[in-house]
């Protein structure tokens, strides 16, 4: 709990009671911090739910280093909102480098990613 009482989910409870959302990248950022599925990128996100209108959102989001590649500003990734905390979102990145699969990810051919906040 934090200090103004909101206990954010965790993401497996964002994962079991969350809805099928599309969040496209507006910006991100690598952050100095690293989880044991990845490195935490912080975005923001235009977030795309299938009932709702779309919204804004800031989220920090491991992500593990074979889905590095995927994160470019306008690029859809495939997630899953929290039914009643529309600040808990977690990017399905299994599902998201599937996609990645069949197309071309890469920014200029490298497969390099460069911060843009």
């Amino acid at each position: 709990m934090t200090e103004s009482g909101y206990t954010p989910p965790t993401a497996r409870q964002v994962v079991t009671a969350g809805v099928d959302v599309r969040a496209v990248i507006l910006r991100f950022r690598k952050l100095n911090l690293r989880t044991d599925t990845g490195r935490i990128y912080e975005f923001i996100f235009l977030v795309k739910p299938p009932s709702a209108g779309n919204f804004l959102l800031q989220v920090g989001n491991p992500v593990p280093p074979e889905a590095v590649p995927l994160i470019v500003p306008g690029r859809e990734l495939p997630a899953k909102l929290h039914k009643r905390d529309r600040r808990a979102l977690v990017v399905d990145w299994v599902a998201a480098i599937a996609e990645g699969v069949e197309e071309d990810v890469s920014t200029d051919g490298s497969g390099a990613v460069r911060d843009n906040m």
